[in-house]
């Protein structure tokens, strides 16, 4: 008999999580799941570990295998599922009591994918989802793709289930070697190959800040993994012209836009004008000079006019807001530039 839904849980170094995994599973109000538990290379005791919870009854899979990131590890997840309906989870975040019967109650429903709610939340808040159950509704996949470039936020991978038949379809995968911006990637995808679409408000997952977790790098990464949401722009060009304009503003320019924010913070005052200079940036995020929203639209004209202004005015404001880690290796960014406009004309 065919399971109703393959979970698949990337783990590195994450011993200290299986337990926890184990009890919300064991929880779950439906039971018709199996556990994909990918050990990406870790280096503690999270395969022993996860070895343990393959004896108790929950059915689960532990597959292990050299460390190569999160996408990796989900795409070896994905070549060992057997449900009919795919699903991701993190291995340090939670799912709610219903996350399992969330899928159950619309299978009388035909969709490609069904999209359901995330929720930021500190470990130790309360984890509960939303008091009311919230049906799903069909939903246009523009529609869809236009909610997520302008509120990148809103979902993840973690976000949804998949159809196999979708799936096998067109043979999704992560893209492999990117440190930022692959989740955004796969989505874009998905959520515009999807045509039948079902999306409730209901809050089942929660992505868990945990305590020094907030604290994030600036590295070089942030500006070169952009290629690969620029490379998809001619995917949209061919296949979604209607969709094109929303994506060009939001989810390129807009990133750089994020991007130059986070530099004014992680590097000094001088830094932080240089990197306006050297990587083309101001640039890249003319497109928002015409957008309705006045803080992008606003900030931007002054980035563009007054590249030492907007690094002052974005070190008073974002003061206290951001735990980014200070960076004073401009060296290494000018490097990658360097490097990448020797090998093409865009980074």
């Amino acid at each position: 008999m065919t399971l109703l839904l393959s979970v698949i849980i990337p783990f590195y170094n994450g011993e200290k999580y299986v337990k926890r995994i184990g009890e919300m599973f064991l929880a779950q109000t439906e039971q018709d799941f199996e556990l994909i538990c990918v050990d990406d290379g870790s280096t503690d005791g999270t395969l022993s570990a996860l070895e343990e919870l393959a004896k108790t009854e929950l059915k689960v899979k532990v597959v292990h295998k050299e460390n190569g990131g999160v996408s990796s590890a989900r795409n070896e997840g994905l070549l060992h599922a057997e449900g009919k309906y795919l699903s991701f989870v993190d291995s340090d975040d939670v799912v709610a009591p219903d996350y399992v019967s969330v899928l159950t109650q619309n299978l009388d429903r035909k969709f490609d994918i069904l999209v359901f709610q995330l929720r930021k939340l500190h470990e130790n808040d309360k984890k509960e989802a939303s008091t009311t159950f919230e049906g799903a509704k069909p939903y246009g996949n523009i529609a869809l793709l236009t909610d997520f470039a302008k509120y990148p936020t809103l979902y993840g991978a973690v976000s949804l289930f998949i159809s196999r038949e979708f799936y096998e379809k067109f043979n999704f995968k992560f893209r492999e070697g990117y440190r930022y911006y692959e989740d955004y990637e796969f989505l874009y995808r998905v959520f515009f190959m999807a045509k039948d679409i079902l999306l409730t408000q209901h809050q089942i997952y929660f992505y868990v800040i945990h305590k020094g977790s907030a604290i994030q790098s600036f590295n070089v990464e942030r500006l070169t993994n952009v290629i690969i949401l620029e490379e998809l722009r001619d995917f949209f060009k061919e296949q979604a012209p209607e969709f094109l304009g929303v994506y060009d503003i939001w989810c390129v320019s807009r990133i750089y836009w994020s991007i130059m924010w986070q530099a004014c913070l992680a590097f000094s005052f001088s830094d932080a004008v240089k990197f306006a200079d050297i990587s083309g940036i101001k640039q890249k995020v003319k497109p928002l000079l015409n957008v309705t929203s006045k803080k992008e639209r606003y900030s931007t004209w002054l980035l563009i006019h007054s590249t030492p202004l907007y690094v002052l005015a974005v070190k008073l404001l974002g003061r206290g807001r951001s735990s980014l880690h200070k960076s004073s290796n401009i060296e290494e960014f000018e490097k990658a530039l360097n490097e990448s406009n020797g090998n093409s004309s865009d980074l």
